[in-house]
């Protein structure tokens, strides 16, 4: 198991980004940076056959003991469904 901060992004639609122009005239340019949504909490399950589970903890969720043992019901049965001969 692994756990990280990573950064939640919200991608602009695709409708957002189109704009009329004519054939002739430039692409519009676009700025490459957009502002992040937040950080979230990924923990990242697998084993030597790959990723077994992934979990985003919520925003503004703390990790406690009730968390973690949650998670690991949750691992236990993705473990049963992913690598039956394994558990």
């Amino acid at each position: 198991m692994d756990e990280t901060w990573i950064y939640q992004f919200d991608p602009e639609p695709k409708s957002a980004s189109m704009q009329w122009r004519r054939p002739s005239s430039p692409p519009p340019k676009k700025a490459k940076v957009t502002q992040s949504s937040g950080k979230v909490m990924l923990s990242c399950f697998w084993d030597c056959d790959g990723i077994i589970m992934t979990d985003y903890m919520e925003k503004g969720k703390t990790g406690t003991g009730e968390y973690y043992s949650g998670l690991l019901e949750r691992l236990r049965s993705e473990l049963a469904r992913r690598r039956r001969g394994k558990l």
